[in-house]
């Protein structure tokens, strides 16, 4: 596997957990403060490992917003 492949596996991990924040924050008695502060968490810890662009952005930043606000 070579760096791109990884970067996106991570990126499609992220896309996953900021989906699961997102229906855990929003939903009526689903998931603790807690489990959802790990979720958070979690999610930031996958995008904090791909690397920034030379823009500054990191790998698939729109898409990884757009889930963290349930828009995916």
């Amino acid at each position: 596997m070579d760096d791109q492949e990884h970067i996106h596996m991570i990126h499609i991990a992220s896309l996953d957990v900021a989906d699961l924040f997102y229906k855990t924050y929003h939903s009526n008695n689903v998931g603790t403060k807690e489990q959802q502060d790990n979720l958070l968490e979690a999610a930031r810890f996958l995008r904090r490992s791909i690397p920034k662009d030379d823009d500054g952005t990191r790998y698939g930043h729109g898409e990884y917003h757009m889930a963290m606000q349930g828009e995916l």
